[in-house]
């Protein structure tokens, strides 16, 4: 797909805006926001089903990315910071940041993983 989309510049963003689960965020200078309004954070920046997790909810998770360079299991700590459209019931994105490495890990990244969410005391 990616070859089709290089060989016809002029039609490849009528054809991404067909597809209501294609990612699109909105750029600011510094990169992209995400549902709240706040600028993502590679790794830390969250998209939830809102029914589920509601935006600004604090995340923990563990999680195995698939790296260019090989799966490793990530465990951090992340915020709910945006929704979409493919994104409902037990499902969570992550934002891997920006460039050809994010790229390939984020259209990889498809894995099981385990989120709690943090509730105050």
């Amino acid at each position: 797909m990616r070859g089709w989309l290089e060989a016809h510049p002029d039609e490849t963003e009528a054809l991404l805006r067909r597809n209501e689960r294609y990612v699109f965020f909105r750029l600011a200078g510094e990169g992209p926001v995400g549902g709240m309004g706040q600028l993502l954070t590679p790794w830390v920046s969250l998209a939830a089903d809102p029914h589920l997790l509601p935006l600004g909810v604090p995340a923990a998770f563990t999680v195995d990315v698939p790296f260019p360079s090989g799966s490793r299991t990530m465990h951090g700590l992340g915020f709910v910071q945006d929704t979409g459209v493919a994104v409902k019931g037990r499902r969570l994105e992550m934002f891997c940041g920006a460039g050809p490495e994010a790229a390939t890990t984020a259209g990889r990244l498809n894995t099981p993983g385990t989120v709690w969410m943090l509730l105050a005391k």
